[in-house]
């Protein structure tokens, strides 16, 4: 079981992210990092243009043909009171998803100027 960490960061007027620190790209709905079951996914501030992040919202997620199922066996929380690192687990429960699935997520963050700021990507479980 594997951690998997993005950095996010505000630059060009959009969130960015990279899982090695060094090269970015921006984080758009289809962008996907995979996890795979009982695996911990971190997300973390990579430097201060992102003052903090509010929440991390999941929803449920299907394969084709499936059925809904919350693939998160640890919700995404604060690691802190800074609220700069949001860790969640993925289920190893046999019911939650085999075939890829796609779950959306929806990232509340503040920037380094106070404005709020709002992103919604997916993750692919099992990695692909």
């Amino acid at each position: 079981m594997a951690t998997i960490t993005i950095y996010l960061k505000y630059s060009g007027g959009d969130l960015q992210y990279s899982t090695d620190n060094v090269n970015y790209q921006v984080m758009a709905e289809t962008s996907i990092v995979g996890a795979n079951p009982g695996d911990t996914v971190m997300w973390t501030c990579a430097d201060d243009s992102i003052d903090k992040i509010n929440n991390i919202n999941v929803g449920k997620t299907k394969s084709s043909g499936g059925n809904w199922k919350d693939i998160w066996s640890s919700k995404p929380a604060a690691t802190d009171n800074t609220k700069r690192t949001f860790s969640g687990v993925v289920n190893t429960d046999p019911e939650s998803p085999t075939n890829p699935a796609l779950n959306g997520y929806d990232i509340n963050y503040k920037i380094k100027n106070g404005d709020q700021k709002d992103k919604d990507p997916t993750i692919q479980v099992p990695q692909p």
